[in-house]
Parts: C-alpha cells; structure tokens; sequence
C-alpha cells in the first residue's frame, strides 16, 4: 500500500487527535496494573509537553493513506537525547511499513540534530510494541517500575 509522508507543525496537532485517542484506549485496555491512569489521560494532557518544546526540538510526522491520516509519529529533542514520544498506526494499515518509515524519519532526523542517545518508552502492556521497536534498532536498557497507590506493604 502507498503512503504519504509528511511533516506537521505544532499548530497542526489536532490532526491527529483521534488516532492519539485510539493509542490511549489501547494502552488502557491493555495495562496491567495502571489502565485507569488513561481514563484522565487525555490528548490536551499529552500534548502540555508538546507545545513546550522549542518549535525546532519537535517533530510531527504523519503517514495518509486512502485520502485519511493513517498513522503518526511524534519525536523531541532534549539536550543530545531524541525521544519517540508517540507512535500510532491503524490497525487497518499496519504491516505496510509506514510505522518503521515514521520511525526511520524521526531516525534521521535525530542524526541531523546529532543526538547521542535515542530512545522510546513501551507502555506496560503494549508487548507487540517491542518486537517492532527492536526491528528498527532498539533493545530493552532497563525497565522502569512504579509501586500502585493502594498497595501496602
């Protein structure tokens, strides 16, 4: 299938809302122990860090396909670190190469910006994310733990 790439600026953020929001159900459907944190998670939340990065420290990258915005891929720049912040492809386009072509970008363009670490964050639950995220070059460092409110010890 054929995509169109593209670049959006920061004002154009609401583009890709509805497939934020398909991401956000994802995640809380699939947590294991913090689903309820993405019931308040919501993408004027999510994008609070977006809009404070300096203009030339993000990156919104977008697939279409059929006429229709089938994927995204949000990246920041902190100091010499790239960050992938958000990745989302519809279910009906994934397998086509568009989530690593969006990756491949942010890739790129981290290279120009000359970032010494890359990195990306997997949400617990989302187990498929690793399989792809280590096809385009990235491997689990460490794993990042948080203890529930309720739980007593």
């Amino acid at each position: 299938m054929n995509g169109t790439f593209g670049i959006l600026g920061r004002e154009d953020l609401g583009r890709i809302k509805p497939l934020w929001e398909k991401l956000n159900l994802q995640h809380r459907e699939g947590a294991r122990y913090f689903g309820e944190q993405y019931m308040t998670f919501t993408f004027e939340k999510r994008c609070e860090k977006f809009r404070s990065v300096p203009e030339e420290d993000l990156r919104i990258a977008i697939v279409q396909a059929e006429g229709v915005v089938a994927g995204y891929c949000i990246a920041t720049i902190e100091k010499d670190t790239g960050e992938i912040d958000s990745l989302f492809i519809e279910q009906a386009y994934r397998g086509c190469g568009f989530g690593r072509t969006l990756v491949k970008d942010c890739i790129l363009w981290f290279g120009q910006r000359t970032c010494e670490r890359i990195v990306v964050t997997v949400a617990d639950g989302n187990d498929a994310a690793f399989g792809f995220y280590e096809k385009c070059g990235f491997f689990p460092l460490l794993t990042y733990l948080q203890m529930k409110k309720e739980v007593t010890i």
